[in-house]
């Protein structure tokens, strides 16, 4: 196919290949940023939330700036649930910047388990949308 052809109407809403579905639109347009653990898991609201959260959910992220700990802090939060923890400091000045002049990033979970040590409880990918 040439730049000034059309692609084929096949009925769904999304330019994907036929062998792949569709995906939500969030999802689709989802830029992924790193994977880390998030820190203090088990000191917030974290392990009361276990039961509710699942993978591939979508955390919210909030910057923090008058941490008293750490000025680029960037807390995560279960949607209904409260806080969960923070993303780990030594990975957080980048995407402290990139909210602060008001992009989109939210986090969404790879992994939880209530078995780990706490530190790895729980596993997310930071995302830009």
């Amino acid at each position: 196919m040439n730049r000034r052809q059309r692609p084929p109407k096949s009925g769904r809403s999304c330019f994907l290949p036929d062998c792949l579905p569709c995906l939500p639109s969030f999802a689709a347009l989802a830029v992924p940023l790193f994977n880390c653990a998030v820190a203090g898991f088990q000191y917030y609201d974290g392990l009361r939330c276990i039961p509710t959260i699942r993978p591939g959910d979508r955390l919210d992220l909030v910057r923090e700036p008058d941490n008293p700990h750490d000025e680029k802090a960037i807390a995560v939060y279960a949607p209904n649930d409260g806080k969960l923890g923070y993303l780990p400091r030594h990975l957080n000045e980048i995407p402290a910047i990139h909210l602060d002049n008001g992009k989109n990033l939210h986090a969404l979970i790879n992994h939880i388990s209530s078995e780990a040590p706490p530190w790895e409880m729980l596993k997310v990918t930071v995302v830009m949308t």
